[in-house]
């Protein structure tokens, strides 16, 4: 495993990390959005989970010529692995993973960086997110608040965190098949005392094209193994908050039902 590198003169380092499975059409896209960033202390980490297809394979040859990119490949083993593979092989003290389809403002990491210098208690960082592509507007998820992330994920994949926390916890688990490893790494943030800083405006971006492993995780019978799954692996923490858990589901209950207020963003 590297090590997080020092501070250098542009500030601490940060790792963008990019697992890719073909097909990978917009692979060099997402890499060119993280390049733009107005944070001058920027690297990108690609880890390709074992594509075949020949634009994926064009783009990664791509992406590997360009400065501060590197460039991975290994068998196929799924999405979680292959960001812990890139984190692995990343150097930044912080990290934001991001899928090969998406894209980041260039505002995004140096809003982002600066909330963790400031806070030391912080350990993850959101913003506001915009559907393009097959879709667009914005994307409204529940506002984050504890416990009601036990119940519902807050986020989308690309968060800012600590390098650090990341090897605390073990890493993105890698036996959720059907998605939710992200919503499952996010709690186990938190779960180490972190706290969770929003930004206000739209600094990513969430392509929407036809059928995607992310809407899979939304048929019910993945998302009932998943949501087993996470209740699994955070038996202990949500045994602790089950007497809050029943009151945020009542509330949330309400809400859907129109009875209270949607306080989501």
């Amino acid at each position: 495993m590297r090590m997080a590198s020092d501070p250098g003169p542009h500030g601490p380092l940060c790792s963008v990390v990019v697992p890719c499975f073909n097909p990978g059409n917009y692979l060099r896209e997402a890499v060119d959005s993280a390049l733009a960033s107005r944070y001058p202390a920027v690297e990108v980490v690609v880890v390709d989970d074992g594509s075949t297809e020949t634009e994926t394979l064009r783009q990664l040859r791509e992406c590997a010529a360009l400065p501060n990119v590197h460039v991975h490949v290994q068998e196929h083993r799924g999405p979680s692995a292959a960001r812990n593979e890139a984190i692995r092989r990343a150097s930044g003290t912080y990290v934001l993973p991001l899928d090969a389809d998406d894209r980041i403002h260039p505002d995004f990491v140096p809003r982002a960086v600066a909330e963790l210098e400031r806070n030391a208690r912080a350990g993850l960082v959101s913003c506001e997110v915009e559907y393009f592509g097959d879709r667009s507007g914005r994307c409204r998820l529940p506002a984050y608040r504890f416990p009601g992330i036990l119940l519902r994920n807050s986020f989308v994949s690309s968060c800012m965190f600590r390098r650090q926390d990341w090897a605390a916890i073990g890493g993105y688990r890698e036996n959720l098949r059907h998605g939710g490893e992200d919503w499952d790494f996010w709690i186990s943030i938190v779960e180490l005392g972190r706290e969770v800083v929003p930004l206000d405006d739209v600094l990513f971006y969430y392509r929407q094209h036809g059928p995607s492993r992310t809407t899979g995780s939304l048929q019910p019978n993945h998302l009932r193994e998943t949501v087993r799954a996470v209740r699994k692996n955070h038996e202990a923490l949500f045994r602790r908050n089950r007497w809050a858990l029943l009151v945020d589901r009542a509330r949330w209950f309400g809400v859907r039902h129109g009875w209270l207020p949607d306080r989501r963003k």
